[in-house]
């Protein structure tokens, strides 16, 4: 990479640190485009140098955390070799997805055109592949359709659970979330 190019990408990383402290500790709608180029030494020209507007950076911010989450997710959830850990794992990670001052004041201003949903839900599928495997590792007997429609199941509940949408229609808590997702799994 040249010199240029690393000045920029520093940039560009110290603009999405200095939003990402502000949009946790004031939110987003009090956090300013001046605000952060305040908080990060850069002019507003550098700001617009790397974004059209505030809420492409909050759209940007969502993509690493949730796709870097994702791949982790998805990376170590195949290591953990027992099926209440696993369950435990999804569920822990879950309720700190869903806890993340970041993700809460971003979300609701994210928006997301068909480049970035493809780039999502090829995360989604990489993610769900792993939970059909986690499910046939534990029932070998069950069909890879069947596996698959738990799998969907559990990774729609965890989704919701973490976007806090399940809470418009049912009160559901952490442990509930386990029980639920233990019932899925457990295709006996």
């Amino acid at each position: 990479m040249k010199k240029q190019q690393l000045k920029s990408l520093q940039t560009k990383n110290d603009l999405k640190a200095a939003a990402a402290q502000l949009f946790s500790e004031r939110g987003y709608v009090a956090t300013s485009i001046q605000d952060i180029v305040q908080l990060s030494g850069y002019s507003i020209g550098a700001f617009y140098g790397h974004f059209a507007s505030k809420q492409e950076l909050a759209t940007t911010l969502w993509m690493d955390i949730m796709l870097a989450d994702i791949e982790e997710t998805a990376k170590l959830g195949l290591d953990i070799p027992n099926r209440d850990a696993f369950i435990d794992y999804l569920v822990t990670h879950a309720q700190m997805i869903r806890e993340n001052a970041l993700l809460e004041a971003i979300a609701p201003h994210c928006v997301f055109p068909p480049e970035l949903q493809k780039k999502i839900s090829d995360n989604a599928k990489h993610y769900l592949t792993m939970l059909v495997a986690a499910i046939r590792n534990w029932n070998p007997n069950v069909s890879e359709e069947t596996a698959l429609n738990c799998a969907s199941a559990v990774h729609c509940l965890i989704s919701s659970y973490t976007q806090g949408s399940v809470a418009q229609f049912i009160q559901i808590t952490q442990d509930g979330l386990r029980m639920l997702i233990t019932k899925l799994m457990i295709l006996e």
